[in-house]
Parts: structure tokens; sequence; C-alpha cells
């Protein structure tokens, strides 16, 4: 997706971060796209990818990142903070369904790496 407030800063970057409720998520940056998979807790096994972001620089190290899941309904926020090694999520999740929920909570970067 082209967008003037893209960075590509994030791009080609794997994050590996786990939420305090022991959730773990892997999210794969590309150029253009991201995927990500979520280990634990409501969406345990979900792996989705080929989703078009929009992400801002902040701050030196700091990003505004978002998508929108337009087949899964669902609406996602991450603040990344690779200085502080922290995320800060908020998602309205399965939004169009009889049981929507939502994400708001931190996580703990515990591994940043290139994407092969």
């Amino acid at each position: 997706m082209a967008n003037a407030y893209n960075t590509n800063d994030l791009a080609n970057k794997k994050i590996e971060y786990t939420y305090t409720s022991g959730d773990k998520v892997i999210l794969d940056i590309g150029i253009e796209t991201l995927s990500f998979e979520w280990i634990g807790g409501q969406l345990d096994g979900t792996r989705i990818g080929d989703l078009d972001y929009v992400c801002k620089a902040t701050r030196e190290g700091q990003y505004l990142l978002k998508w929108h899941n337009m087949n899964a309904k669902s609406y996602v926020t991450l603040l990344i903070d690779l200085e502080e090694k922290r995320v800060y999520g908020s998602a309205i999740v399965e939004y169009l369904t009889a049981i929507p929920f939502e994400i708001f909570d931190e996580a703990t970067i515990t591994k940043v790496s290139k994407l092969s």
C-alpha cells in the first residue's frame, strides 16, 4: 500500500514479542506487507499473511504500525519501541461476528532479526 506516511525502517524485520498474558506473537514485516503468527491464548495457531500496513516513525527507534484485516474483520494498531524493547497493542478482532473482542495490552520484545 503506497502511503506518504510509510517508513521503511521496520521493513524486512522479524519481531518476536510476548504479552503480559504470556501469549507470544511473531511479526514478519516486509517492504509492503506483513504477516504474523499468534502462539497461545484465544488466537493460538492463528497465522495470517500478506496484509498491507502503514508505519510511521514517532521518534528514533519508535514506530506506530497499523493494519486492517478485512477478511478477519480485525483492526490492529501497535506502538513498537525498539529501544525500550516494548510493544503496546490495541485491536478490535472479529468485529462483525457474534463474538468480537478487544485486545489492549503491552508486550516485551524478545527478539528482533532480519527476515531471511
